[in-house]
Order: structure tokens, then sequence, then C-alpha cells
């Protein structure tokens, strides 16, 4: 995910750190081939973005991604911080909507609750008639800040 400044909303100017938040470069991470920035709020003076990212399938003769959904913090938008819990919205086991990927994530914050939109895909994406489920995830907003 990059950044770029406009003056006017016209003409834009990328950020020479970019990508702000990227893969992370060891092969270690579950993050390590790709980082989409797919949501971004601004709580106090911090900045929270979701993001949804995989590291390469080890299967070579399958080429997939399985997306997963990751938090990460910042207070100017370049140097970010990952969640502890890192992902904070894994593939979950068994056969259930989400087993497969979680990614396409949004955050809402109301009050006291934070509301995580996202995406997922189970054992059912797997057929020529599959379709993306829709799931959501609340937390308090004090757990949410808290990174411990």
């Amino acid at each position: 995910a990059g950044i770029a400044t406009s003056q006017d909303l016209v003409h834009w100017v990328r950020h020479p750190h970019n990508p702000a938040l990227g893969p992370r470069q060891s092969g270690i991470w579950w993050d390590s081939g790709h980082v989409r920035g797919r949501s971004l709020t601004k709580i106090g003076d911090t900045y929270y973005a979701l993001y949804e990212g995989a590291a390469p399938s080890r299967n070579m003769h399958v080429p997939r991604w399985w997306d997963t959904i990751g938090l990460a913090r910042s207070n100017d938008l370049i140097d970010w911080e990952y969640h502890p819990l890192d992902p904070i919205i894994p593939q979950q086991t068994g056969d259930r909507f989400d087993c497969m990927w979680t990614g396409w994530p949004r955050m809402w914050v109301e009050g006291d609750t934070v509301y995580l939109f996202y995406a997922a895909g189970g054992v059912s994406m797997e057929t020529p008639y599959h379709h993306a489920s829709t799931g959501l995830r609340t937390v308090s907003l004090e757990r949410f800040l808290r990174w411990e």
C-alpha cells in the first residue's frame, strides 16, 4: 500500500518511501508475498490499516494465494507496526465458511465497538459455483487499542 499526496485532488505525487505498508521480506511471514491495504481509519492520533496479505502457495501444482487479514498502525502513515496477534482474522479450521481465505476487510468504529467486515471463502469455493461469504467480527474499542 502506497502513499500519495495532492494539493488539488487532480495532480498526485507518490511518496518516495513507497510502499509504506508492503510485504515483509522474509519468507517466514504469512504476508511475505503481497500486501493490499483495504481499510484505513484514524482513531485519536493513530492510523489503523486493515490489509490482506499472503505468501505464495507451497504447492507448485496449484499456484494460489490464500489471503489472510492483518492489522497495522502508524502515527505518520510511513512507519508501520504490525499487530502482535498477526494475522488478526486468519482462516478457520475445518470446513467453515472462512477456512480457505479471508480478505477485503473493512473497519467501522461506532461508540465503543469496532466492526470488522470481511469476505471469506471455504471449501465450497472449490466448486464451479463458488461464491464468497461475508463475515463480521466485533471487538471493543478498548481491546482494539491495546496491543500487548
